[in-house]
């Protein structure tokens, strides 16, 4: 890994939260894309509320944030992606090292999280 493609440590673990994070947010867009609407039964007070349209502001910012992750997972060889997305959600588990070695997963890994890093926009390249 050359010097250039260094993640900044805290952003490398803000895009290991969002890997970890990702079946919450899924099931958070689901929730909110089939819930209706709540009412207290009570008038309306005097401040303003769109339900619909903060719906639609948090649908929008997890829908970005798993769709970067998606194009990230993707862009990783087949062959390695479960077992990358298997050790972030759970560390205690190894690589299996019998088909590629320890240096491989890792930089495979690191693609993963690189990539994640560009498509949140918490890094830039400068071409």
């Amino acid at each position: 890994m050359n010097k250039t493609n260094e993640l900044p440590a805290t952003v490398r673990a803000r895009c290991i939260s969002a890997v970890r994070d990702y079946d919450r947010m899924r099931q958070e867009l689901c929730n909110i894309l089939y819930s209706s609407p709540q009412h207290d039964g009570q008038p309306k007070g005097n401040s303003v509320t769109d339900q619909t349209g903060s719906k639609a502001i948090r649908m929008a910012e997890l829908g970005e944030q798993c769709k970067a992750i998606e194009q990230a997972i993707i862009t990783i060889p087949d062959f390695y992606r479960q077992g990358i997305l298997n050790q972030i959600n759970y560390p205690e588990i190894r690589y299996d090292t019998s088909y590629a070695s320890a240096q491989t997963w890792s930089h495979w890994k690191h693609e993963f999280l690189f990539q994640i890093a560009i498509n949140m926009k918490y890094i830039t390249i400068l071409k």
